[in-house]
């Protein structure tokens, strides 16, 4: 590898010829693997591309045993260890213009824990309810919620510096806890779902199952260069975008803050990079985008504008989203304005996995009560309360929540939304409490700030609500990709429910039609005045994203 290193390849050929000799006595997996990432660089850099491609598929299958026994975030260490050598792979493939071992490559390293979980979901829910772990994780949490409330009251108080600094200290040590108690979950899951693991689909078998006037284009970017499969009912190439560093320095070059503001040269550089060398057709009604990295944060439907646009994390789990579910009700069930902490530091307290105050969202009372037809609010808007009546109904047309969404990159299983507090539940229901949930339901609206974001994983996606929503039943997953504003979204989301209620048009295309409803809103002026368009700029409506099926 230090010859590979300073570009002398045959030699490192020669010494990685004597380490497999030398690897074959010796049992270690980890070794192979480390190994076979060199042949993939060694033979990538000599531009034999054929060979390239034939040790990262063997690695991509080795790779997939290795992950059956991690927590998702543990296997989110180890894809981005071995990401380097796979990504060579889709290089060479994309040199050679193979887009069949592209397309591949591409899903064998994406979305595997989220593909295995979705093929056997029965006994991921029953791994998820060890009695054991459940009890342990309760006491965790009492322990979490005591710290929260001697903390909170001794920043009244007067006490020493010291003093809260312990108190501090213990509360950091209980979510610590916490973050390892949901590990050991994960990890009881991951057996579990690994039972039924489903194979993947070629892309021949991806192209049978597409309507005429749809595309779906796989980005991988995890390399020094940006490649995207796109593939038809007709056709397939792989593609060269260019450089990954500046596909990513654009990506968080286009919100210039974190209200959503878009930088609309940044976004003209970026369609011309990722959109423009595609060269799809005018004709295409649906792209269903499966993005890599920070493409995952970029508002798609200002990229390919008109079209109806789906997000999913990889081919193979948009086929199993798409098996046929149980029929049941029509009934919305819609949840909004909870309560939370009235006085300013208590507020601080109870959001405090966010790094912000939580403050009270009017508007999503009225947002609930227009769209629900099952309806939570204020006090009655409590975890138990979202359980009890979840289980009311066989299956839901949809479940819609509006509060506030908190966002934990470092840490995904605690990203969460804020709920009320009460009924023995500390208000946060969190990724992992979501995963432990059986959602029913056609459509799940995440009507929240950020519910859109989490963790970016090499190869396997974002980490966070979307996933969890989806491993608990919802085939489709409606999200925000920053902080969006009360009143517009409001507005979208009633549009968006008239129009899909409809019945006469899916969940895609109603979304299109809302974006368009707010972005063309005429405010009337006063006294015969000129009218206004208030929700014009795409930061009211542009950073809503479905994922899932259309």
């Amino acid at each position: 590898n230090a010859f590979a290193g300073t570009g002398k390849v045959e030699e490192s050929a020669r010494h990685l010829k004597l380490a497999r000799a030398k690897a074959q006595t010796i049992d270690d997996e980890n070794f192979g693997l480390a190994l076979n990432d060199t042949a993939i660089e060694i033979a990538h850099r000599a531009g034999r591309h054929a060979d390239a491609v034939t040790a990262a598929l063997l690695a991509a299958d080795a790779l997939q045993r290795s992950y059956r026994q991690l927590a998702d975030d543990e296997q989110a260490g180890a894809r981005e260890r071995w990401a380097r050598g796979l990504t060579r792979g889709v290089l060479s493939a994309a040199k050679l213009g193979r887009a069949d071992d592209a397309f591949q490559l591409i899903e064998l390293n994406r979305a595997g824990a989220l593909r295995r979980a979705l093929g056997g979901t029965d006994r991921v829910y029953g791994a998820l309810l060890d009695p054991a772990l459940r009890a342990e994780e309760a006491e965790a949490r009492a322990q979490e919620t005591s710290a929260v409330d001697r903390l909170r009251a001794a920043r009244g108080g007067d006490l020493s510096a010291k003093q809260l600094k312990a108190l501090e200290g213990e509360l950091r040590a209980a979510r610590e806890r916490l973050h390892d108690l949901d590990r050991r979950v994960q990890r009881g899951a991951a057996s579990a779902r690994d039972v039924t693991a489903p194979t993947l689909p070629t892309l021949a078998e991806v192209q049978k199952d597409m309507a005429a006037d749809e595309a779906h284009v796989l980005y991988s970017m995890a390399g020094e260069a940006a490649v995207a499969v796109v593939v038809t009912k007709k056709t397939k190439r792989v593609v060269e975008l260019g450089p990954s560093a500046i596909l990513r320095d654009l990506c968080e070059d286009l919100l210039v803050d974190y209200e959503g503001t878009i930088d609309r040269e940044r976004l003209i550089e970026l369609v011309q990079l990722v959109v423009m060398p595609l060269r799809l057709k005018n004709t295409l009604r649906r792209v269903r985008v499966s993005p890599s990295g920070p493409l995952g944060y970029v508002p798609f439907s200002l990229l390919f504008p008109g079209h109806e646009v789906v997000l999913v994390p990889s081919a193979a789990t948009y086929a199993l989203l798409a098996e046929p579910s149980a029929k049941g009700t029509a009934r919305v069930l819609a949840l909004g304005d909870p309560l939370y902490a009235e006085k300013g530091e208590a507020s601080v307290l109870r959001g405090a996995r966010a790094g912000r105050s939580l403050t009270r969202l009017p508007a999503t009372k009225a947002e609930a009560e227009a769209i629900g037809d099952d309806v939570l609010l204020g006090a009655g808007a409590t975890e138990a309360a979202l359980r009890k009546t979840l289980g009311t109904q066989a299956h839901w047309r949809a479940v819609h929540l509006a509060c506030h969404g908190l966002v934990d990159p470092e840490r995904p299983m605690f990203c969460s939304l804020a709920l009320t507090p009460g009924d023995g539940d500390d208000g946060f229901l969190t990724v992992l409490e979501v995963m432990r949930l059986k959602v029913p339901a056609d459509l799940v609206v995440l009507s929240a700030c950020e519910t859109g974001r989490g963790r970016v994983v090499a190869g396997e996606g974002i980490l966070g609500l979307t996933r969890a929503f989806m491993l608990a039943g919802a085939p489709r997953v409606l999200v925000s990709l920053w902080q969006v504003d009360d009143e517009a979204t409001r507005m979208l989301m009633e549009h968006f429910y008239t129009v899909w209620k409809a019945g006469s048009v899916g969940p895609a295309e109603a979304l299109v039609k809302a974006q368009n409803h707010v972005r063309t809103y005429k405010q009337p002026g006063k006294a015969g005045g000129a009218s206004k368009q208030p929700y014009k700029d795409p930061r009211f409506w542009a950073g809503w994203a479905l994922w899932g099926l259309r």
